[in-house]
Formats: C-alpha cells, sequence, structure tokens
C-alpha cells in the first residue's frame, strides 16, 4: 500500500529512548542506570507504527473535515512533515494523494472557509489561504514524484495564491522552483503565469523573489523558448516597477536593471526597437 513504512521500538522524543509498550508515555532517563536501563529496555516487546494508515487518515481530514481547529493543526503539521524529504519522497507517486484534497480547499465551489465551524471571529478567506498555500508550495520540491496534469493542478493553485497579499511571496519562490523542477509542464503554463504575476503591484515583499523568478527563467531556454514580443513585453512590465529608487532600496533597483538587461539581450533583433520605446 502508499506510504508503507513500520518503525520498529518507537523512540522517545526526548531522550531518544524506547518506551515500554503498553506504558503510556513512560520514559526510560538516561541519566539513572546508564547502559544497564537501555539494554532492560531492548527486551520490551516492540510497537510498529503504521505510516501508511497514518497518512491516511490526514488525507482524508484534509478531505472531510469540518473542523476548524482540527484541519488548522493538521495543515501545520503537514507543511512541517513535508520539509522531510528524505522521508517522504520514498512514497514516490502516492505523494500525489496529498495534492487532490489540497487544491480542493481553495476551490470556491467547495465553499470553504464558509463552511468551516470553531473558525475565530471576523474569520476570512485570505486568512484561510494563508494557511492552505504554505502546505502546496512544500509540495514544489517533489514535482520528480507527480503526473503532469497534477503538476498543473499544483501550478495553478499556486498562481491562485498570488492574488494573496500574505503568501504571495511563498507562491512565486515556489513557481521559481515548479520552473526550475518542471520545464516541460511549465513551458505550457508560463504565459498564464506570467500575466497572473504582472498583475501583482510591486512592493518590498515580494521584489527579491520577483526578480530572483524573471532572473531564473531567463537560464531556462526550455521554458521560454517560444516567446513572442507579448511574452517579452510581460516580463520588462513585471521588471520595470522595481527600477524606482524612491521606493526601492539600491540592491533592488540594481537588479531590476539588471534582470531587463538580460532579457533585452535575450530577446530577438526586431523586436528591440518597440521594447525601448516601451522600457524608456
Amino acid at each position: 500500500g502508499i506510504f508503507r513504512h513500520q518503525r520498529r521500538r518507537p523512540f522517545s522524543a526526548e531522550i531518544g529512548l524506547p518506551y515500554q509498550a503498553g506504558k503510556s508515555h513512560q520514559m526510560i532517563s538516561s541519566s539513572t542506570g546508564g547502559s544497564n536501563d537501555y539494554k532492560a529496555a531492548m527486551k520490551y516487546k516492540s510497537s510498529y507504527l503504521s505510516l501508511t494508515n497514518a497518512c491516511m487518515l490526514v488525507i482524508t481530514c484534509l478531505d472531510k473535515e469540518q473542523d476548524w481547529n482540527v484541519l488548522e493543526l493538521v495543515l501545520h503539521k503537514v507543511l512541517s512533515v513535508l520539509q522531510n524529504k528524505a522521508l517522504i519522497s520514498r512514497y514516490q507517486h502516492s505523494i500525489a494523494k496529498f495534492m487532490l484534497p489540497l487544491a480542493a480547499l481553495t476551490d470556491k465551489s467547495k465553499g470553504y472557509p464558509e463552511n468551516l465551524y470553531n473558525t475565530p471571529t471576523g474569520f476570512s478567506r485570505s486568512e484561510f489561504h494563508n494557511r492552505v498555500f504554505p502546505v502546496l508550495a512544500a509540495l514544489a520540491p517533489y514535482s520528480e514524484y507527480l503526473e503532469p496534469s497534477v503538476q498543473q493542478m499544483l501550478i495553478r493553485c499556486l498562481e491562485m495564491g498570488l492574488l494573496n497579499r500574505e503568501c504571495n511571496r511563498i507562491c512565486i519562490m515556489a513557481l521559481t522552483a515548479c520552473t526550475l523542477e518542471m520545464k516541460s509542464t511549465m513551458y505550457n503554463l508560463i504565459p498564464e503565469v506570467l500575466l497572473n504575476l504582472s498583475k501583482i503591484s510591486a512592493t518590498k515583499n515580494i521584489a527579491i523573489p520577483m526578480l530572483e523568478y524573471l532572473s531564473t527563467l531567463i537560464r531556462l531556454p526550455e521554458v521560454f523558448s517560444s516567446f513572442t514580443d507579448t511574452h517579452y513585453m510581460s516580463v520588462f512590465a513585471i521588471a520595470l516597477p522595481f527600477t524606482n529608487p524612491l521606493k526601492f532600496d539600491p540592491y533592488v533597483v540594481a537588479f531590476a536593471h539588471h534582470v531587463i538587461i538580460m532579457w533585452f539581450l535575450k530577446c530577438r533583433p526586431t523586436f528591440r526597437p518597440n521594447f525601448v520605446r516601451f522600457i524608456i
């Protein structure tokens, strides 16, 4: 089954010694008894933790749970677990099972967050998305285990996150990872990604991630090889606001000029006269 992993002799989070099966939370102190206590502990019966069942319960919770107190806790813990790629990557294509319920949480037709209870007073959609999109962003490094259709779903969900000012920074960083690791999928979606990026107001919070995205993209000709003059214009439209020295620090301004120059040199010579008038 998926997430097939069992661990013998569960270890205490505090001291790293086995606990006695059948006695809840009974720990063996390393400071009393030393190696004799450890040898005695090894005689206790082994306990088994099925991560397959645990992960399936988490996926079911993401799909069905409507108690916000529970769902918020699960989202927070799933984010922490996904950061342990050494553990999660062993499950390979089964990782996609996390994607479907997470994508549903961003779908307006599903009624979130209005259909949740135990939510704080005045709980908004933006606050709800602030908990969901970081988890989606954490799936970007697992692109090799996601089918192209799932990759497209992930990228489009991250595009929705660009509309949220409080989490658009992490979504831009996740899109950078997707561009690096999902080149064939991003090749088809890059026009709409650029269009959505151009709609974001230029702020100090997203300045560096945005310019890093454009700087990374220029090094991936397999993604932008089919660019037309409209696509190049979108790149310049994204980068130009960051050249304002009254709003941004010298590093950001210099970075923005560097990005503009590099993209100008990369475009076809026949496009350049029109771009000069637009940039100046």
